[in-house]
């Protein structure tokens, strides 16, 4: 064997040994789910992995945020309501884009909300273990959400 050949030797080896495994004569086949298969692995994990690190294109200083607390409180709609229209107060909750969450009501239905600005929809929906809120927003002040929602 010459040495600069080892390279092409291993390579050959290779190929033989794919179509040893594929005796049905599909050495085709099965080599292309094997390659598509590595494409996955190696790009689809990468590309997911890298879109958390995108904020959309906005300007630096609206970075997008999310602030998030389950809570076993009781809240009914009009509640809920009155909630969601408070968060469009910029001043004093940060910029809100979007909020969504699932409550428990009084009645023991849950009360499913969908806000966004000039926008809240507000409904009963299928029941959850615990309440969950969650807000999407600009510079949101989080103490003053959670102070929002918590009240009794």
């Amino acid at each position: 064997h010459h040495h600069h050949d080892e390279d092409e030797e291993e390579h050959e080896h290779h190929h033989h040994h794919e179509e040893e495994e594929e005796e049905s004569g599909v050495d085709e086949d099965g080599d292309r789910i094997y390659h598509t298969h590595d494409y996955q692995e190696q790009h689809g994990g990468h590309h997911h992995h890298h879109h958390h690190h995108h904020h959309h294109g906005h300007d630096a200083d609206e970075v997008f945020g999310s602030w998030g607390m389950e809570t076993p409180s009781r809240f009914t709609a009009d509640e809920i309501r009155g909630i969601l229209k408070e968060l469009e107060n910029e001043e004093k909750y940060g910029y809100v884009l979007r909020s969504k969450g699932m409550v428990p009501a009084p009645d023991g239905t849950w009360i499913h909300f969908d806000y966004v600005p000039e926008e809240s929809e507000v409904r009963t929906g299928a029941p959850d273990v615990t309440g969950k809120i969650c807000v999407i927003g600009a510079k949101l002040d989080e103490a003053a959400l959670e102070k929002l929602f918590k009240r009794k």
